[in-house]
């Protein structure tokens, strides 16, 4: 399932530009909120974390990757932990904000050094509460989602008519 790619010189994109940047940061505010709110983290920790997960699995994934496949290698098992350099390369963060975030993460039970200078996300600290808020993002972006959409059909009948 390939989803359809829009450029800015799409006359669609054009035409209801401040409709798409709307609906997508209505979005992203909401997830933003959620995460502040519900999981207690600030968004630069969240950022880190984020990334940090992502990095932990970027080697037997790709965001191109079949559904089926990206299952069979989201274990624990599957996890690479990754340096302090790499988690700031990626971030573009000073080293020691991302060091200092990644030590609170410590604290607070969401990441672990399986050796010295490596960090891997710790699945054990997924609860309740941040399934909920991943749950409610997943059906926000799917709403989201068909939403655009929806405003690009419409332009379609605008350009057409």
């Amino acid at each position: 399932m390939k989803s359809e790619l829009i450029s800015i010189d799409d006359p669609r994109v054009r035409l209801c530009f401040g409709q798409l940047a709307f609906a997508t940061n209505r979005f992203m505010l909401a997830h933003m909120k959620r995460i502040v709110q519900n999981l207690d983290m600030d968004l630069e920790s969240s950022y880190i974390l984020g990334i940090l997960s992502h990095l932990n699995l970027a080697h037997g994934l790709h965001h191109l990757t079949p559904p089926e496949d990206a299952i069979k290698h989201s274990d624990t098992n599957h996890f690479v932990p990754v340096r302090l350099r790499d988690v700031v390369t990626v971030t573009s963060l000073p080293r020691e904000t991302v060091r200092r975030k990644l030590n609170q993460l410590l604290v607070s039970g969401l990441v672990w050094q399986p050796k010295s200078g490596h960090w891997c996300i710790n699945t054990k600290s997924v609860d309740s509460k941040m399934r909920e808020v991943t749950l409610e993002n997943v059906s926000d972006l799917l709403e989201t989602a068909d939403r655009l959409k929806a405003i690009l059909a419409a332009s379609d009948v605008v350009i057409t008519s």
